[in-house]
């Protein structure tokens, strides 16, 4: 029995697999990439109002950064639970 013979042929054989895996991965990239994503129903809807609003609120988001930057940004821990639990 030759040791150095099994060995290669184990190496062999790993080299065989990673490959198999490798081609496996680039396949299903492949396929991911030529599927097209349908949307339908509701979430059309959801979208389209999604592109009407604004991207953000710069002027909210200015004066927020500002009240942070001078100390003056208070949370209201209370108004925050209320709006977390809703109407119970």
């Amino acid at each position: 029995m030759d040791i150095r013979r099994i060995e290669s042929q184990q190496s062999l054989n790993m080299k065989r697999i990673q490959d198999n895996k490798l081609k496996s991965i680039e396949k299903n990239k492949k396929e991911k990439i030529e599927t097209p994503l349908k949307i339908s129903g509701e979430s059309k809807k959801y979208i389209e109002i999604a592109k009407s609003l604004p991207e953000t609120r710069t002027s909210l988001i200015n004066s927020i950064k500002e009240a942070i930057d001078n100390g003056l940004y208070k949370i209201n821990s209370n108004k925050i639970a209320e709006l977390m639990l809703g109407d119970r």
